[in-house]
């Protein structure tokens, strides 16, 4: 009899969560229901604005499948959406059209929405190739997944679930890093975005004695993620270190810096690299980029000095007043630096004429993309890690936000285009990889470049 009981409650417990689940998902699914005519208005004004005011709209998506994308989502405006069908139908027309700052934003209704109603997947993951890792759990129940191999979420393998989000999220041209890059950062509220999750997450993984086990792990509240994910931020903005005669010099990025500490940080830098007599530099550029153009523009005129700009041009478009742009900072450094980022400067005293190593992954994208792109060409630079996340050709910048009316969903549109390589205008991808490394860290990194080196 006790038996029996004990597996009564068993069961009941498990009915509550999956039936606290299909409530959370039909919560989730009717979070707001909006007629077709409230729909159609919020297409025709984000179709007016991304014609009015996008530099380039069809660069990547010409004229004739844009008309064609817009017609899909009117076409599929046949009865009342939820927020989020409408959303799913959006997402492909920002993808196909391949600017990495033509992007989409949630209302900040629906961000109060979801931070207390939507459950999402509790870990992170990390994509080498097309392989899934757990990288970080947010949750102890049935113990820590971190490294292991995920081989199927919610019953689906990885490859596939990989390749149907492709289309879902953000990329520069045909890029696929990017996406990859994007997907991992995001995964938890991507997953809640576009597809269905249950109060359980179903994983099959393999660990590291490559045993494949079935887990439910419970999925948990957003707001909880959110807490969780609090880290550690601090350490300086650029790292160098000498290594077995070897230079390394780690930029993660110029944000929040002093341009005058970025050139005195840098000049002390290759001022060591002179006075060891050291030929071979590993400029390690992984990580997200920023609008940091000026910086960026330093560190280039170190390195292929006096040859070439760092920006072959660039035009502001006039078509929004300077007041709307999201990032009205970037543009009054773009206006006041414009001459010197388009001017060749005289080299430096510490100028590198060496072997430059440079690694790079899908997040290289803003300042740290025009500087990857304004180096491939430079004489005795070797490319590592993976294709960098934006077109070699340049990007499209200084985004204006739009509101749609009904749906309160934001979406940026850029207003200017910085031209890094006109002989690339039509290679719609990234900077190209001498030697694929995914996944890498320093401790992997730095002895695989120095081997290169020996050999």
């Amino acid at each position: 009899m006790i038996r029996c009981y004990s597996a009564f409650c068993r069961n009941l417990i498990a009915c509550i969560f999956i039936l606290i689940g299909k409530l959370n998902f039909a919560q989730l699914n009717t979070y707001k229901i909006y007629e077709p005519r409230e729909l159609i208005e919020d297409l025709n004004l984000l179709e007016k604005n991304l014609k009015e005011i996008h530099p380039d709209l069809y660069r990547v998506l010409d004229n004739k499948k844009f008309e064609n994308e817009i017609f899909r989502i009117r076409t599929g405006i046949d009865s009342n959406r939820s927020y989020l069908s409408f959303l799913k139908l959006l997402a492909p027309l920002f993808t196909k059209i391949g600017c990495f700052n033509t992007q989409w934003g949630h209302s900040v209704e629906y961000l109060k929405f979801r931070e207390e109603n939507v459950l999402q997947s509790p870990f992170d993951i990390r994509i080498c190739g097309s392989r899934f890792f757990a990288s970080e759990f947010y949750a102890t129940a049935n113990g820590p997944i971190e490294s292991c191999e995920i081989l199927k979420i919610n019953n689906e393998e990885v490859e596939h679930y990989l390749n149907k989000n492709f289309e879902l999220l953000p990329c520069d041209g045909f890029n696929r890093t990017l996406p990859k890059r994007w997907l991992e950062s995001f995964y938890p509220k991507h997953q809640s975005n576009f597809w269905s999750q249950d109060s359980m997450v179903k994983l099959e993984v393999k660990n590291n004695r490559q045993e494949i086990k079935n887990l439910e792990i419970h999925a948990i509240a957003n707001r909880s993620i959110n807490k969780m994910k609090v880290g550690d931020t601090s350490g300086r903005f650029m790292q160098f270190s000498l290594i077995d005669g070897v230079a390394y010099l780690k930029v993660p990025s110029f944000k929040n810096v002093k341009n005058e500490d970025v050139k005195i940080f840098l000049d002390e830098c290759f001022s060591r690299i002179q006075i060891n007599s050291i030929q071979h530099l590993i400029l390690n550029l992984k990580g997200g980029g920023d609008r940091d153009y000026y910086a960026a523009k330093i560190l280039f005129d170190f390195l292929k000095p006096g040859s070439v700009p760092f920006l072959e041009s660039i035009d502001f478009g006039n078509k929004i007043e300077p007041e709307r742009l999201y990032q009205k900072e970037v543009y009054n450094e773009l206006k006041e630096k414009k001459d010197v980022l388009l001017g060749k400067n005289p080299p430096e005293l510490n100028s590198f004429h060496g072997k430059v190593y440079l690694v790079s992954d899908g997040w290289v994208t803003h300042s740290k993309g025009i500087l990857c792109s304004r180096l491939r060409n430079r004489p005795g630079t070797v490319f590592l890690g993976e294709e960098s996340g934006q077109n070699v050709y340049g990007l499209n910048d200084l985004p204006v936000l739009i509101q749609l009316p009904n749906t309160g969903i934001r979406v940026w549109i850029p207003t200017t285009q910085l031209l890094a390589d006109a002989t690339a205008l039509k290679n719609y991808y990234g900077v190209k990889v001498d030697h694929p490394l995914e996944c890498t860290n320093d401790g992997e990194l730095i002895p695989y470049v120095l081997r290169l080196i020996k050999d």
